[in-house]
């Protein structure tokens, strides 16, 4: 969630990352994981996924994000253009949701065995 905000917001807008890149790089797309991930940095990125929240909402308002640019792999990937930070917000929601839809589809597959 952390990764996919900040690269189609912060970086879309040409903006530096306002996290350290050690919470995105691992995360992007066509990665997987490459190891466990400790409880103290499952509390850091749980607070992360708080603060960036409350710092977009924030960057919205002061409209940090009025040079997007969209996308060329959101369009060939998924087929949309994202044009504005309006569509960004869109976006993100419907890419959330797939993933939560995933998670919970294998919950259910291991619950049921």
């Amino acid at each position: 969630m952390i990764a996919a905000s900040q690269m189609i917001f912060y970086r879309r807008a040409g903006l530096v990352l306002p996290i350290d890149d050690k919470y995105i790089t691992p995360f992007l797309t066509s990665t997987k994981p490459g190891k466990l991930i400790g409880s103290v940095e499952i509390k850091i990125i749980k607070e992360l996924a708080v603060s960036t929240i409350d710092a977009m909402q924030t960057d919205l308002n002061t409209k940090n994000f009025n040079n997007y640019t969209k996308s060329e792999n959101i369009e060939r990937v998924y087929g949309l253009e994202l044009l504005a930070i309006e569509d960004a917000l869109a976006f993100l929601l419907y890419h959330e949701g797939c993933h939560a839809g995933r998670i919970n589809a294998i919950k259910q597959l291991l619950s049921s065995n």
